[in-house]
Order: structure tokens, then sequence, then C-alpha cells
């Protein structure tokens, strides 16, 4: 599978239809982002890419959880708007999205989780996400929250989130 080039629900990156990455990445039209190259003129967009690629079983067949990162096409740590994980499965041959788990304890009004790991067994998906509890720093979460997600009747739930915070 050429994972450069996979289509992920517009959720990943604020878009009301499909995403499909060439070569790793994606540019979303949208007037809150940047243009091309930052600081240039012109059409202004956010930015999708592959961070991560994990694979394993989610229901007695292979599944992969890709992580993307949504940022405003800034190239800073400050443009981070969305971190996510999409699970695909290989039913029949052929590839699809069987959901996109979104980071639990997000606060719109800090840096976007950071989704560090996302790995799957016996119908759930454990993500790792690291936290910002404070707008102090762009580059360093506070903690992290671990939510176990289970799938059942074709859809993904959160079971359960645990957070632990870095003291400070």
């Amino acid at each position: 599978m050429n994972w450069r080039n996979v289509t992920v629900s517009g959720d990943a990156c604020f878009s009301s239809s499909p995403i499909t990455l060439h070569k790793g990445y994606a540019l979303i039209p949208n007037r809150n982002g940047y243009p091309k190259p930052p600081g240039g003129d012109g059409q202004r967009y956010y930015q999708l890419h592959i961070v991560r690629l994990s694979y394993g079983d989610l229901k007695g067949e292979p599944a992969a959880a890709v992580t993307f990162y949504c940022s405003n096409n800034g190239g800073t740590g400050a443009g981070r708007l969305l971190m996510s994980a999409a699970v695909y499965s290989k039913a029949r041959g052929e590839l699809h999205e069987l959901g996109l788990l979104k980071p639990q304890l997000q606060n719109e009004r800090l840096h976007a989780n950071l989704v560090i790991d996302g790995r799957m067994a016996r119908r759930q998906v454990r993500v790792v996400e690291g936290v910002f509890v404070t707008s102090v720093s762009d580059c360093c979460p506070s903690g992290s929250a671990t939510t176990v997600w289970t799938y059942t009747e074709g859809r993904f739930e959160p079971y359960t989130t645990l957070t632990t915070l870095d003291p400070q």
C-alpha cells in the first residue's frame, strides 16, 4: 500500500470533503491558512501530512493507524491545528477507512494536542497524545492522555481516557 497517496476523511483538516494526499501531503484551500510558500502571496492553504504509520490487528484482520498533522501551512509549531489518527482496514482486498480518532482533551484556545502513538488489539485502539494545559510553549506538552477507543458495530467510541500531567 502506498500510504503517501491515501485518502482520509475531511475532518482530519477541517474540510467538508475527503482529502487525498499526494507524496505524503495535501494542501487544502482555506482563507485562514498561509500561501505556499509561507510568506508569499496568493491562494491560502491548510496543510495535511502523514506523521506516523502503525500496523495491528483490530477485528481479526490486518489494520493500520495513520497519524495525520494538520497545520496552517505556516511552518512552525504554533501553526499546529489538529492531529488525528485514521484507522484503515483492507477487508476483501479493498482499503477503507474505519474511523478518524481525534484528541479527547483538546482545548480550542491552546495548541493542538500531539497524537504520539496508536496501537491496535482486540477491537480496541489505544491512542496516546501529548496535551497542553497552558499556552506557554509551542514545543512541549504539559503531560499525556491515553484514550482507549473501542470498535463495535462499525464505529469507534472512546471507552476511557487517562491523563497524566507533568509537575510544573
